[in-house]
């Protein structure tokens, strides 16, 4: 709560992801995070406050507390996604288009946001091919129309010659201000710093 007011009373932002609905056994950091929105929209109700969801069970937890803008999980990576949640990029994709019509039956003026994940690298199959990844994001962006697209670097080690062939290959594709970009930390100091540059 007290990042949170920080966050709204200093930071120039209307947009901000409270927490996830997941496994308070797996996760325990996250075991609060529906209280922490209904906080967060009794002193501001001028931000888009936004939870991330994993599947069907946690989207429709939300929907019964009243959350309204919600935050999404995909990837690039058919391998990944079958590691990560034990389903294919195809059933993955069935399940959003469910969630999301859900989320827009029971609330019209919702936001969505859907992460990518692994737009550079994947951690079981290695190194993706950038038109691939290129082609995989205009089609989950076109698939449900999302209000949001955040491409992730899942490995950390995304290089700058890949991400500015990658968003210059989208640029006439989609609506750059509604694209965001999730980074790690990274050794080469330089590249990141290159990357950060570019994005802006």
């Amino acid at each position: 709560k007290e990042l949170l007011d920080t966050i709204i009373d200093n930071k120039s932002v209307d947009h901000i992801e409270i927490g996830s609905i997941v496994s308070h056994k797996y996760i325990p950091q996250m075991k609060n995070s529906i209280d922490l929105y209904k906080y967060a929209c009794t002193i501001n109700n001028e931000f888009n406050y936004f939870m991330l969801i994993p599947n069907i069970k946690a989207c429709k937890i939300a929907i019964d507390n009243n959350i309204q803008n919600f935050s999404f999980i995909t990837s690039v990576s058919n391998e990944f996604q079958k590691k990560n949640i034990n389903k294919t990029l195809h059933e993955t994709n069935t399940d959003l288009k469910f969630m999301n019509n859900l989320v827009k039956t029971k609330f019209p003026e919702s936001k969505i946001k859907i992460y990518v994940s692994c737009i550079n690298h994947c951690p079981i199959q290695g190194k993706i091919n950038n038109d691939y990844i290129i082609k995989e994001i205009i089609n989950i962006k076109m698939e449900n129309n999302y209000d949001y697209l955040c491409l992730s670097d899942t490995c950390g080690n995304l290089h700058y010659n890949d991400f500015k062939y990658i968003i210059e290959n989208l640029q006439d594709k989609l609506d750059f201000s509604k694209i965001s970009l999730h980074l790690h930390e990274q050794d080469d100091e330089e590249n990141i710093k290159k990357i950060i540059y570019f994005a802006y």
